[in-house]
């Protein structure tokens, strides 16, 4: 009975441990995932929590959010490889978060970090590393290590072997698998309706299996009349006004200038 006892208080004080290091939750998933921590495979499930190293894995037509614990968001499209490489959070410390996505995609609204230590921001691919100087941003990428980095709020900086270009709200570009940045190019909304179709799944309706028994409500942005489908997780950890700004900025981008690497203002035609 004493063994007993002792294994179950272990027990307790394991789990207690994971959680209170754990750095995020996932909050939606439609399809499958996975999540690759040490040598162990685990089903993603609504409501597991994740830790700094861990790896999310999707399948085709599936996709995941997790909102970390400084209220970043991030969505993992299908057939997606993305890490969490480093992640700190904590009062008295400063704050960082690296990320790595090997193939597929990732839509981010960055949080508490991007505004503090916008620095300590990143995220790496094969072929080049993007930092923040704003808030909302999709990365795109191949198996043959091209990206392409969409900014649709703020801006963002990709760099590759020392050069560093800067992308802002309604810009993309393409960084080829040897390395080369491409032209920065204006998209529309059609365009980025057909990368999300293309990359995230789109579906009819946005609501999400949620093993946790959590129940689902809608919101909408204060901005717009743009309404989403969130868990009630989802309210505990973040704003409504936070979750749903992705897709209102998306809305609304109409940009007319670009900042070459030298950051200077030049024209976006």
């Amino acid at each position: 009975m004493e063994i007993f006892k002792k294994v179950i208080l272990s027990l307790i004080l394991v789990s207690s441990f994971v959680l209170a290091n754990s750095v995020g939750t996932i909050t939606a998933l439609k399809g499958s995932a996975t999540i690759v921590r040490d040598d162990s495979n685990i089903e993603a499930t609504v409501g597991a929590k994740l830790n700094e190293k861990d790896t999310i894995t999707t399948k085709a037509k599936s996709k995941i959010q997790i909102i970390f614990n400084d209220e970043t968001i991030i969505t993992i499209g299908q057939n997606s490889n993305f890490s969490i490489y480093e992640y700190l959070f904590e009062e008295n410390k400063a704050p960082k978060a690296k990320f790595g996505l090997l193939t597929g995609a990732i839509r981010t609204i960055t949080g508490k970090i991007g505004k503090i230590a916008p620095d300590k921001f990143s995220v790496e691919t094969k072929t080049a590393l993007i930092g923040i100087r704003g808030t909302d941003f999709t990365i795109l990428a191949r198996e043959d290590g091209g990206i392409r980095a969409y900014c649709t709020f703020g801006a963002i900086s990709v760099s590759v072997n020392g050069k560093i270009v800067i992308v802002e709200q309604g810009f993309y570009v393409d960084v080829s698998a040897d390395g080369k940045i491409g032209k920065l190019q204006k998209f529309t909304p059609q365009q980025l309706k057909k990368m999300r179709s293309d990359s995230f799944v789109v579906a009819e309706s946005t609501k999400e299996t949620d093993p946790t028994g959590l129940t689902e409500t809608t919101v909408t942005d204060s901005s717009g009349d743009i309404d989403m489908v969130v868990s009630d997780i989802t309210q505990r950890t973040t704003t409504g006004t936070q979750a749903n700004a992705l897709d209102a900025a998306e809305a609304a981008v109409t940009p007319d200038r670009i900042i070459n690497d030298n950051l200077e203002i030049i024209s976006g035609q």
